[in-house]
């Protein structure tokens, strides 16, 4: 594992336990692993890890045994489905059983639960053992360990802190070794997408026959006002942190709605904590989600929503307002849908959340994305294989906003029935009294 020998391995190591040894699951788990290291550093514990090393400048060495056995406070054991079958870990996971039996020593290892791995299924050294959960928050696990090693009086080291983090990272990742040319692929939604709006519906009688033609609710669609690429509120921001996103924005959004919903949302119950994005999103916060309905006229109605009517008369025949059509049924099949942003695989994902204090989800027949992916229309367009082609888009005149509006209307389908409330009802008054 690439370990320097402790310099003084060869006449005992010192008798102090004052190491946290990481074992993890290489390279499958090292995003984490490293993380933690970092995080466990910065708080004065001397850590250890391989692919960190010591970060406090001390030699390590090479017997795992005799480093478990002589120098180990505690044991951290990176539990995921890797490291719940791998050999390398599990072997470590053994010398430390075995350390911690023939010593007895109380809470020697702790298990860092990292993923959905279920208990049952948990290797037999671990399954008496209290993990710390990891998987929903890397900062609320992190959290829990910290204060149960100051709970234990797990000693600290001067020679560790900020400053030794800091230093690891000039020397793995310094400015100074120099700029790296090489030709970059560029994922953005600057460019115009390569997709092409449909032939065959290009004015709004032509839409409704389009529509109306479509097996029903195997499609969901979304009206923008302008002809761009799918980009949710939350990466249109320029953010791309979603741990951040997670571990700052929906706390303090929770700690601030908490005093203005009927409900107190459960973040930890995942149909509560898809419940409370829909709910922010609805309200008009930046989240990695994108609104959908089943409803192909409703996506209609959000389309030319904003657009006043002075400015459709105006509009030239240039001028569109655009509604993706995408296949979630055929994509639902083909790929796995996912809730989770972070740690995660790159996916775009289709779910539908209950309407908890959220009274738009059901007239709107509301339905969501949730995706970690800037650009989106490019992610989708490397999955249609084989002839499949999940999404499409239609780019209807935006000088026909007013007829369209007028026959919505008809249908039923007005601000007011879309958003239950005062500001539906005065939005659909204006609509209907001012012609503007």
């Amino acid at each position: 594992m690439g370990r320097g020998r402790y310099q003084g391995a060869r006449s005992g190591f010192p008798p102090r336990r004052d190491i946290l040894f990481l074992s993890h699951a290489n390279p499958e788990d090292d995003q984490v692993t490293s993380w933690l290291a970092l995080q466990l550093a910065r708080e004065g514990y001397a850590v250890w890890c391989d692919l960190t090393k010591l970060l406090g400048g001390e030699a390590f060495w090479d017997d795992i045994q005799a480093a478990i056995e002589r120098r180990t406070a505690k044991f951290l054991y990176v539990l995921s489905r890797n490291s719940n079958s791998k050999d390398g870990p599990l072997a470590e996971l053994t010398v430390a059983r075995d350390v911690e039996k023939k010593l007895q020593l109380r809470d020697f290892i702790i298990p860092l639960h990292i993923d959905d791995l279920p208990h049952n299924e948990m290797h037999i050294l671990l399954r008496r053992l209290n993990t710390i959960p990891f998987r929903k928050s890397w900062a609320a696990g992190l959290n829990q360990l910290v204060q149960k090693l100051r709970k234990q009086k797990v000693p600290t080291k001067r020679t560790f802190g900020p400053k030794a983090v800091s230093e690891w990272w000039e020397s793995h990742f310094s400015a100074e070794t120099g700029i790296q040319r090489w030709i970059e692929e560029i994922l953005s939604n600057y460019f115009a997408t390569e997709y092409k709006p449909i032939e065959e519906a290009t004015n709004w009688e032509q839409f409704k026959t389009f529509v109306n033609g479509l097996e029903h609710r195997r499609y969901v669609f979304r009206g923008q006002r302008k002809p761009l690429r799918l980009h949710t509120g939350f990466h249109r921001t320029g953010r791309a942190d979603l741990q951040r996103f997670l571990n700052e924005d929906i706390r303090t959004l929770h700690r601030h709605l908490s005093q203005r919903t009927s409900h107190v949302f459960d973040l930890n119950i995942p149909d509560q904590n898809g419940a409370f994005f829909n709910l922010v999103q609805h309200h008009g916060y930046p989240t990695p989600l994108l609104d959908w309905t089943y409803s192909p006229y409703v996506g209609a109605f959000f389309a030319y929503r904003h657009v006043k009517n002075s400015e459709a008369a105006a509009a030239s025949e240039n001028d569109k307002v655009r509604i993706f059509v995408f296949d979630q049924k055929q994509w639902r099949t083909d790929w796995p849908q996912l809730s989770k942003l972070t740690p995660c695989r790159p996916h775009f994902s289709i779910l539908e959340f209950i309407a908890i204090d959220n009274e738009r989800l059901i007239p709107q027949q509301s339905v969501s994305s949730v995706t970690n992916i800037d650009d989106i229309e490019t992610y989708i367009r490397s999955m249609e294989k084989g002839g499949k082609q999940y999404l499409r888009i239609i780019d209807l005149p935006l000088r026909q906003r007013a007829g369209v509006m007028r026959e919505l209307s008809v249908m039923g389908i007005t601000a007011g029935s879309l958003f239950p409330g005062l500001d539906g009802a005065c939005e659909e008054l204006r609509e209907r009294f001012f012609d503007l």
